[in-house]
């Protein structure tokens, strides 16, 4: 441990010598190494942390119970004295199990309130906005990460809810392609999030967003199952979705050739944005392929494993339900298939070369 600290202290002395950290350094790492030392076993946060769920709901279930809550307007005052303490619980301590029982408490204490609104104003429109203003509210006040990243679904997911409420439902098109740009913005402005130690904030609102956005988008691929697609419209028009998530996926390679993070020639540069359009055109009844390519192309230019596998995984999703979904006989989507698998390896290979060939000309100019 002396040795640990010693190396620590000496890295950082030697950034704070040359002006990389501001003048509360020693403090910062002397927590840093303490919470490094202090860290508990999996297990252990584990086992704690179910014990604080089940207290919590113990307290929650006897409140409930005994007949305590008897109206409408007592429910609304409990939830919201759940919420409140719960955020006051959370800021007075980050231990594990404060942690768990302050999201539990304060998990119920929403349900309290959402039961309460809608008793009282027999109106689901009041009760998803009052909903979402309780989810945006908190996911700013509110200190965890995991709160935070079911507030940020939680939202997209009653947005949609309205918009079935209303038959508005191609409006769905601008919930797809507002919070696929946003996602995008989050991923780009990351760094600068966790350079100010807003890491608790940035990274579940960054997945939250995603989540949210790809459980709309699997919407997309109802077609698959003509029974339900002749009866109701679940993701009418899909291919508005593909041009706006398409337009985005231009103006992230543009982005990104633009800031120096894939260094192309000329030529490479008009070869990709050829190959960017022919793959938006051939996924203009599957927008979910094209938001799978947004995230894999983010996933690269910040080096993130976890967005990577996320845009792997969703991409073999919406490709099998796409070729489903297609009305040809089982040995032309065989034979598409394999041409698709030809196709993707092929340009593989020549973008490999490519690149190749231009660090082999880079090092020699």
């Amino acid at each position: 441990m002396n040795q640990e600290r010693a190396n620590f202290q000496d890295v950082f002395a030697k950034l704070a010598g040359e002006n990389l950290l501001d003048s509360g350094w020693e403090e910062k790492t002397r927590v840093l190494i303490a919470r490094e030392h202090n860290e508990q076993a999996w297990y252990v946060r584990v086992m704690v942390g179910f014990s604080a769920w089940l207290a919590s709901w113990m307290l929650i279930g006897f409140v409930v119970g005994a007949a305590i809550v008897e109206s409408e307007q007592a429910s609304l005052i409990l939830g919201l004295l759940l919420v409140a303490g719960a955020v006051i619980g959370r800021y007075v301590s980050d231990n594990d199990f404060i942690t768990q029982m302050t999201l539990a408490v304060n998990l119920a204490g929403e349900a309290l309130i959402v039961f309460a609104v809608a008793q009282i104003s027999h109106s689901f429109e009041t009760t998803t906005f009052s909903f979402i203003m309780l989810q945006l509210v908190l996911l700013v006040i509110y200190p965890d990460a995991v709160h935070r990243f079911l507030s940020a679904s939680a939202v997209i997911g009653a947005l949609s809810g309205l918009l079935y409420q209303w038959k508005a439902i191609a409006w769905v098109h601008v919930i797809v392609i507002g919070f696929a740009a946003l996602f995008v913005y989050l991923v780009i402005v990351e760094q600068k999030f966790l350079a100010r130690g807003q890491a608790q904030f940035i990274i579940p609102m960054k997945w939250g967003v995603l989540f949210g956005q790809l459980s709309v988008l699997m919407m997309s691929t109802v077609y698959i199952l003509p029974e339900i697609a002749k009866n109701m419209e679940i993701f009418p028009l899909p291919w508005i979705s593909s041009v706006g998530l398409g337009l985005l996926f231009l103006c992230l390679v543009y982005w990104l050739i633009r800031a120096e993070k894939f260094p192309l020639t000329q030529g490479n540069t008009a070869a990709v944005y050829s190959i960017s359009v022919i793959a938006i055109a051939a996924a203009t009844m599957a927008p979910g392929l094209i938001m799978a390519l947004i995230i894999l192309l983010l996933g690269f230019a910040v080096a993130d494993r976890v967005l990577l596998g996320v845009a792997i995984g969703f991409f073999t999703v919406f490709l099998a339900a796409f070729f489903y979904g297609i009305e040809i006989t089982l040995l032309l989507k065989s034979i598409v298939l394999i041409a698709t698998g030809a196709v993707l390896l092929a340009g593989r290979t020549a973008l490999k070369f490519y690149l190749t060939a231009n660090k082999e000309m880079a090092i020699d100019g």
